[in-house]
């Protein structure tokens, strides 16, 4: 890319028009994606509760045990 070529793709960033286009653009691609959504029955809900709690769990206890085995071998 030459000079010329980078300060038009960068005038295309400032322009208003641009922006206000493109912010149109991620509003009806964030509204279509909505409209496909449902809200989740109470199961679904308290299932994915469970398995987040599962994981944060799991992954503090790979940290403390990840912490202990650093801590020992500093110690040695």
């Amino acid at each position: 890319m030459n000079l010329k070529q980078i300060r038009r793709e960068a005038a295309k960033y400032i322009n208003p028009k641009y922006a206000l286009g493109k912010l149109k653009s991620l509003y009806y691609q964030y509204k279509r994606v909505l409209k496909r959504t449902k809200k989740p029955s109470r199961e679904e809900f308290i299932d994915i509760v469970k398995i987040s709690a599962a994981g944060m769990i799991a992954i503090g206890m790979i940290g403390f045990v990840i912490q202990t085995i650093f801590l020992y071998i500093i110690k040695i």
